[in-house]
């Protein structure tokens, strides 16, 4: 317990206060079970689950994952800059113990739960003591973890702004039946496009893996997902993809994962959460040798597209990764940040002084519908 206000617990089945994040939802990104499907398989992190409180009333909930990090990988996204490569030198020998709020393999939903207004809670101090009690180095929050309550706490010196990758999304047309209708949208460029990689993926089989599917194909997938997080510049501890056999079980009409299949071996993988009338692209693999003649990412993007007019969403969310190539298929970038306070004051200082310099590759926004 930190306060009178704000109460954490370590994961434990068996404490009553923990089972709080039980829901009677069928699904929530924020419930009991689904954080537990992710908990119970990645070793790597230590979870870690709140309940806020005021005069024994709740009025938020969060969950969090302790990890290690290191300071180099802040390098790969500062813009050229002198007195940012100097100070950023700081940082390249350096590793800490950060405290991440949400979800960090799903950092493009909702991470936090408040009931009431909260733009009386002093996070500076509770950062303090936290800190004091978990051996924290660095707090990592998500922009929506900032309350529009809070946004004083967006001026405060405490809490560094830094850019992160664009959420990409595609927004469905209402008008759009299937598949043909969002083609013929695209501008001719963008429909010749489409048709050569009609013509190089026509080998490739996809299929719906269920659960027995997916237990029998984990370690093919867990290998093509290690091809695409060996290529990432920046990301937490490596997912393990046990997690999706929990996943099926617990939702197996809202989590799907889609393999394909070239002359019966599986050559790449991507997943999907569908959730009221949104559809979420999760982690995909690839083998990208065999990705470089038959286009197998850009064909499980449209598969993607393709799925999402079919279950009647109103948006696909893509992600933050590959944001160019994502927009040649309509999607549109949303800028996001995440806050950022480390407990050293010094240090805190210092990244500070380059805080603004951290930011994503610049890209060109491609515009494919007539």
């Amino acid at each position: 317990m930190f306060s009178e206000k704000i109460k954490y617990y370590w994961s434990d089945e068996n404490d009553n206060l923990v089972n709080r994040y039980k829901s009677s939802e069928k699904f929530n990104f924020l419930s009991r079970t689904f954080l537990r499907c992710f908990e119970n398989k990645q070793k790597s992190l230590e979870y870690l689950y709140f309940t806020f409180f005021e005069s024994s009333e709740k009025f938020g909930r969060a969950s969090a994952q302790l990890f290690d990090f290191s300071g180099s990988t802040l390098q790969l996204f500062l813009r050229k800059n002198k007195g940012a490569g100097l100070v950023s030198f700081l940082f390249k020998f350096l590793s800490f113990r950060l405290l991440s709020f949400g979800n960090v393999y799903f950092t493009n939903v909702k991470s936090v739960e408040w009931i009431k207004d909260i733009s009386k809670l002093n996070l500076k101090n509770w950062f303090k003591i936290m800190a004091k009690d978990l051996s924290i180095d660095v707090f990592v929050l998500p922009s929506n973890f900032i309350s529009s309550s809070q946004k004083a706490y967006q001026s405060e010196s405490f809490l560094h702004k830094v850019q992160v990758e664009p959420n990409m999304r595609l927004t469905i047309n209402q008008t759009w039946e299937n598949f043909n209708d969002y083609f013929d949208a695209l501008s001719s460029k963008y429909k010749k496009k489409y048709n050569r990689n009609k013509r190089d993926s026509s080998s490739l089989v996809c299929k719906q893996l269920n659960v027995d599917s997916i237990k029998n194909e984990l370690n093919n997938l867990q290998a093509l997902f290690n091809q695409v997080f060996e290529e990432s510049s920046f990301s937490p501890p490596r997912f393990n993809l046990q997690s999706y056999v929990d996943l099926k079980e617990k939702y197996p009409n809202t989590f799907k994962l889609n393999a394909y299949y070239l002359e019966n071996k599986l050559v790449s993988f991507s997943t999907e959460f569908v959730n009221g009338d949104i559809l979420y692209s999760h982690f995909i693999g690839i083998d990208y040798q065999i990705n470089k003649k038959y286009g197998v990412y850009a064909k499980m993007l449209y598969d993607i597209i393709s799925n999402g007019i079919s279950y009647k969403c109103k948006e696909v969310i893509f992600g933050r990764t590959a944001s160019e190539f994502k927009s040649n298929f309509g999607a549109e970038p949303v800028e996001d940040y995440v806050y950022i306070c480390f407990s050293n004051p010094f240090i805190h200082w210092v990244f500070g002084l380059f805080a603004n310099k951290i930011a994503p590759k610049e890209w060109n926004q491609r515009k494919p519908f007539k």
